[in-house]
C-alpha cells in the first residue's frame, strides 16, 4: 500500500501549484491530459522492467527512486503542458490507446484462460485484442476524445473502480471468497465497468460539437486588441 500511496501523493504535490494557476478549461486539460497519459505509460514501463524484465532492486535507494519515477514523470510532464501550452490532442490518443488496450488485453485474458482453473490467461487473444484496442482507442483519444476531454480522461478510472466494486459484490454473494474464479470475477467486473465507460466516454464526444479556436491578438496579460468573437 506504500508504494501505491507514495506516487499518488508526490504527483499531487507537485502539480498542485499548477493546478492552482490553471483556472480555465484551456489550461486545464493539456496538463491533465499530459500528465496522465505520461503517468500511465511510464507506469506501463516500470511494471514492464519491474515484474519483466526484473531490472529494478526489490529494496534500498534504487527501488524507492524507481516507484517515484512514474509519478516524477506524470508531474513533470504537466508541467511542461502547462508552461508551454502544449495541444492536448496527442495526450488524450495516447491516454485512450493505454486504457483501451490494456481493457481490451484483459478481455483476452479471460477468452483465453476459459477453460483454466482460475480463468486468466495470457494467449493469442489477449494480445491480438490489446494491439486492437491500443490503436483504436487511440484513434478514438485524437477524434471524439479531443471534443470532451474532461469526460475522456475521467471515465476509464471512474469505470475501472465501479467496475471493481461490482466485481467485489459477486465475489461476496457467490460466498466463495478465496475460490479458484474469485479473481476472474473480479477481472469481468473492471473489465466490463471501463469498457462501458470508455464507450460512453465515446459517445459523448461524438455527439459534442467541436469548439473551434477564437482568432485573437493579445497586448500583455488580459488586454485583447482585436477578436473575432466581438472583442475589441
Amino acid at each position: 500500500m506504500i508504494r501505491l500511496a507514495l506516487p499518488v501523493l508526490v504527483i499531487a504535490i507537485i502539480c498542485s501549484p499548477a493546478l492552482a494557476f490553471a483556472d480555465d478549461d484551456d489550461a486545464v486539460v493539456p496538463l491533465a491530459a499530459w500528465g496522465a497519459a505520461s503517468l500511465e505509460l511510464s507506469g506501463a514501463a516500470y511494471v514492464a522492467l519491474r515484474f519483466g524484465a526484473h531490472a529494478f532492486p526489490e529494496d534500498g535507494p534504487g527501488a524507492l527512486a524507481a516507484n517515484l519515477a512514474p509519478a516524477v514523470v506524470g508531474a513533470g510532464a504537466a508541467f511542461a503542458a502547462h508552461h508551454w501550452g502544449l495541444d492536448p490532442t496527442p495526450a488524450l490518443a495516447a491516454h485512450g490507446a493505454f486504457w483501451t488496450g490494456v481493457d481490451l488485453f484483459v478481455l483476452g485474458t479471460l477468452i483465453d484462460g476459459r477453460d483454466q482453473r482460475d480463468g486468466l490467461r495470457v494467449g493469442p487473444a489477449a494480445w491480438i485484442l490489446g494491439a486492437i484496442g491500443t490503436i483504436g482507442g487511440g484513434v478514438l483519444g485524437a477524434t471524439v476524445g479531443d471534443r470532451a476531454p474532461e469526460a475522456w480522461l475521467v471515465a476509464p478510472t471512474a469505470g475501472a473502480m465501479g467496475g471493481a466494486l461490482i466485481g467485489v459484490l459477486w465475489v461476496l454473494l457467490s460466498g466463495d471468497i478465496s475460490g479458484d474464479r474469485s479473481a476472474a470475477r473480479l477481472t469481468i467486473g473492471v473489465v466490463g465497468g471501463v469498457t462501458a465507460a470508455i464507450a460512453t466516454a465515446a459517445i459523448v464526444g461524438a455527439y459534442t460539437e467541436p469548439v473551434e479556436a477564437t482568432p485573437r491578438v493579445e497586448l500583455g496579460r488580459g488586454r485583447v486588441l482585436a477578436s473575432f468573437g466581438g472583442t475589441f
